[in-house]
């Protein structure tokens, strides 16, 4: 589970401390879910897995965008 986490928090693109503010709850709780010394609840686990995987979509979707025409930006 403390991998599911890790790997979450990474795909969100964020800083863990940001990462733990959007799921609502502080940085050293999530240190503990992600080390494994505390297993969230699974309300928490589907928190933290949609972040991870809202953050992985969003930058795809956003590395994947065409860059605006030269003359759309005059």
């Amino acid at each position: 589970m403390a991998k599911r986490i890790r790997l979450a928090i990474t795909e969100s693109g964020l800083t863990a401390s940001d990462f733990a503010a959007l799921v609502g709850t502080s940085a050293s709780r999530l240190s503990t879910y992600a080390t494994g010394k505390v297993t969230p609840s699974a309300a928490m686990l589907l928190r933290i897995e949609a972040q991870g995987q809202h953050g992985h979509a969003l930058a795809a979707a956003t590395s994947e965008a065409a860059p605006p025409e030269a003359d759309q930006l005059a």
